[in-house]
């Protein structure tokens, strides 16, 4: 078998392997070398419209694998750290709220999670108020009906960042390691309602309010 022949059997196996990739880190490095094998079968069988059609496909592919790589290592931060947020913030979009505009009202469709950058907002259903840093809104969008269990209303001028419910998806599916993050953050969140609960002596209502979410 000559060199060009096992070559090109190399870039094809490594496309077939792509193909079977459920993690998209594995997948990109395995393309990475698909387009190296094409290109190497390419130039020794002199088949030149294969050699610049995956050199030109290599650093699209290889400025993708490191945008992967760095959100890994986002991922990986936040996941082992203090349950920061501020991975979130690159994938987010900018909002800006006047007094008494509501974020959302109780009854609405669950479809983002908000990050409060500047300003107060309150949960005035179960008598709660958010401070800049807060993450709010992503109890809601895994419950079982979908909507919001409670209005979030700006009590200032009101900065906000926020994600759509199939970005967060898209993000957990690139990266599975965030979603057990996610877990860790509304399990916080569960626990504080669950003890500002049991201060307040109004157990039933605000673990309702713990386990849908706002």
């Amino acid at each position: 078998m000559s060199v060009s022949e096992l070559l090109g059997f190399l870039a094809s196996a490594l496309i077939l392997l792509a193909f079977g990739m459920k993690t998209m880190l594995p997948l990109r490095l395995v393309a990475l070398g698909s387009h190296l094998a094409f290109i190497g079968y390419g130039a020794v069988a002199e088949q030149y419209l294969i050699v610049a059609l995956h050199a030109v496909l290599l650093p699209i592919n290889l400025y993708r694998t490191v945008g992967v790589m760095r959100l890994l290592r986002r991922v990986r931060a936040a996941s082992q750290g203090d349950l920061s947020v501020e991975w979130m913030k690159p994938f987010m979009e900018r909002a800006v709220l006047e007094e008494n505009e509501a974020v959302f009202r109780k009854g609405d469709r669950a479809d983002r999670v908000y990050l409060l950058v500047s300003g107060a907002v309150d949960l005035p259903e179960i008598d709660v108020r958010l401070e800049p840093g807060a993450l709010f809104g992503e109890i809601a969008m895994f419950s079982p009906d979908g909507t919001r269990t409670a209005s979030a209303v700006c009590r200032t001028r009101t900065e906000l960042l926020w994600i759509t419910h199939e970005e967060l998806v898209h993000l957990c599916y690139q990266q599975p390691a965030l979603s057990f993050h996610l877990l860790r953050l509304i399990t916080r969140r569960l626990t504080e309602n669950a003890m500002a609960a049991t201060r307040s002596g109004q157990i039933p209502e605000a673990a309702r309010a713990s386990l849908l979410g706002s």
